[in-house]
Order: structure tokens, then sequence, then C-alpha cells
């Protein structure tokens, strides 16, 4: 349960009037989880590429074999 804000601290952020987030939720509010957003632009620099290199090599080993399978299989109509 989240508590209340310090009856003594103050809600708002007198510099430019936005609601301080850490005195409303009590901890820091530029970490969700305990995870930083550059932890998660760290992450993600390795973490995309890998997995999109993977994805396009998954990608064309199963249409080349696809591919393989359908042109066996393909009679043409035009040809007698």
């Amino acid at each position: 349960m989240v508590e209340p804000p310090h009856p003594n601290k103050p809600v708002e952020n007198p510099a430019n009037g936005a609601p301080d987030l850490d005195a409303i939720f009590g901890k820091k509010a530029d970490s969700l989880f305990g995870v930083s957003p550059s932890d998660i632009d760290k992450y993600s620099r390795v973490v995309f590429p890998v997995f999109f290199v993977c994805f396009n090599l998954m990608y064309w080993i199963i249409y080349l074999h696809i591919s393989d399978t359908i042109n066996e299989e393909f009679v043409s109509l035009g040809s007698r």
C-alpha cells in the first residue's frame, strides 16, 4: 500500500509546479523495480541486435526450407 506523502514535505516541485513523485511514492521516481532508464538503454544495446540477428537467421532458414519443399512439389500448368 502506498503511504501518503509526509505532511511537512511539499507535494509540488517549487521550481516548475510539477508533482514531486519522490514525495508521493516515497522512493526514487527515476527507477522502476530498481531498474533505471540508463540500465534499460545499456541492456537494449546488446539485446536488440542479438534478437534481430537470431530472428533473421530463423526466418531465412525456415523460408528457404519451405521454398525448397514447395519447388519440388510444384507442377506448372503451362508446360505439357
